[in-house]
């Protein structure tokens, strides 16, 4: 059942309205019933006992000389009142001296005769008077009356009030419905400019003003609103354009980028690595067959050589890695991380068993995914993991992921290992940016840059939270699925 603050503006003033108009019309009604009946009730007591005094006054010669038939006589006179049933005078005594029966068929009925009184008992009234003789009681008249008047008095009085209530009734509702446009018309106009500004969004529209009063203040503050809506949204619609316009010039400079990395890729893959593949060969040559004929200064300037062609091989190698995410891409498949996980376990076990290692994995979901892409970036993240460990301490990965809603997913890795300073954490996704020296740990500084590069190739995003000495967590968001 729908409560009145759920109706319609409408038809909630007119429930107000006509409530209140019952109200006060019922109480009005009750008022008048129970005055009006109050004093016809008065008036009939009022004219009933005036009538039993005058025959109790003719009477009292009667009672005097004890003249019973002139006392019944006087008595009979009262049948010219419709209302009276019967009567009665008693002498001081308190015997019946006469009476007076309107219907001979009905038997008079002695009263109690008590003093001075009008009551109602039930269908009838009863008036109970003294009859006085130079101020000395010389008998009582009793007179009993019907209340058929004041029945239809009753009726009367009913019908009139139930006809007035009726035709008010009807008047205020029409005149209601007047009036209560004065008030929802202003509401229902702002309320269809809402309605049609959340359909369209057009916030040009503005609300009619129709009156000085709280509604004309509640349209001017709504009509204000939309204005400030309005410049904001065209504040918001010049920002976006001007965000296109710098995502198109980036994107356009992204590709000028990947096409030289590309170039320099082909470049490194056929002139770079032929000369260096000899010098590391003839590096090898020289310390193999003639180490024996090098003094000290040679042979550590020979291993000098050596560490930095291996150097340069392995950043030409990473290189050609960043260059692959998008020139050597795959497409989109359904890809269960959990096993993909377990297949770069399968490769890193030789570092695992070395740092005795552990890695958990937690319920990694599956995603729409260049597979060996993602292989290639938990390879990254796993191996980085297990090579910035802190000594004497077991480094212990962990593996976590979570739908975040219908859409995207959350992975977690996190570590124990030495950890990197907050300030720091844009900077490890850059390439060749480096935190510690090729002395500490090996590397190019590419690989947080190639899986930067992978999740955002995948519609994605990676960021790092690091505690330094305490450990560090990178946190990627991929959507489940392409569509």
């Amino acid at each position: 059942m729908i409560g009145i603050k759920d109706l319609p503006i409408q038809k909630k003033l007119m429930a107000v309205i006509m409530t209140v108009a019952t109200l006060t019309l019922l109480l009005s009604s009750a008022g008048i019933v129970y005055f009006d009946l109050e004093f016809f009730k008065r008036d009939m007591v009022r004219n009933l006992t005036a009538l039993a005094r005058t025959a109790g006054e003719n009477s009292r010669a009667a009672l005097v000389f004890d003249d019973a038939p002139n006392a019944k006589r006087i008595l009979s006179s009262l049948k010219a009142d419709p209302q009276v049933i019967s009567a009665a005078i008693y002498d001081s005594g308190k015997r019946k001296f006469a009476d007076y029966v309107r219907d001979p068929d009905a038997p008079f009925v002695p009263p109690t005769i008590d003093g001075d009184k009008a009551l109602f008992i039930g269908d009838h009234m009863e008036i109970v008077q003294p009859i006085l003789l130079e101020g000395e009681t010389v008998g009582t008249i009793y007179l009993r009356a019907h209340l058929q008047e004041f029945d239809n008095r009753i009726k009367t009085t009913l019908l009139t009030v139930g006809s007035i209530f009726v035709f008010t009734l009807l008047v205020t509702f029409f005149v209601g419905v007047k009036l209560q446009r004065i008030i929802s018309q202003p509401i229902l106009s702002l309320a269809g400019t809402a309605k049609r500004i959340s359909l369209s969004p057009d916030y040009s529209l503005r609300a009619v003003k129709q009156s000085e009063d709280e509604l004309g203040i509640l349209v001017e503050q709504f009509n204000e609103m939309l204005y400030q809506i309005q410049e904001r949204d065209a504040a918001l619609h010049k920002a976006y354009e001007e965000m296109e316009h710098r995502v198109e010039e980036r994107t356009k400079e992204l590709q000028r980028s990947n096409q030289e990395l590309t170039d320099f890729a082909s470049i490194a893959s056929h002139d770079l690595q032929e000369p260096l593949r000899k010098i590391i060969t003839f590096g090898d040559r020289l310390k193999a067959g003639y180490e024996s004929v090098l003094d000290e200064t040679a042979i550590e300037y020979l291993g000098r050589m050596q560490n930095a062609s291996s150097r340069m091989r392995n950043l030409i190698d990473d290189l050609l890695k960043l260059s692959r995410v998008t020139t050597k891409a795959q497409p989109f498949a359904p890809v269960d991380l959990n096993h993909t996980v377990e297949e770069v376990l399968e490769d890193l076990e030789v570092l695992l068993k070395n740092s005795g290692g552990t890695v958990k994995i937690e319920n990694l979901p599956t995603v729409m995914a260049d597979s060996s892409q993602m292989r290639q970036l938990f390879q990254n993240l796993i191996g980085n993991a297990l090579k910035y460990r802190k000594e004497g301490d077991p480094p212990v990965v962990v593996l976590s992921g979570e739908i975040i809603d219908v859409r995207f997913c959350e992975i977690r890795v996190e570590d124990n290992g030495i950890g990197f300073d907050q300030k720091f954490a844009e900077r490890i996704f850059k390439p060749f940016e480096r935190l510690h020296g090729h002395s500490q740990f090996e590397g190019t500084g590419i690989g947080l840059a190639i899986c930067q590069r992978i999740v955002l190739r995948h519609g994605g995003t990676i960021s790092a939270q690091g505690d330094l000495g305490k450990g560090s967590a990178f946190i990627i968001i991929l959507p489940t699925n392409r569509e």
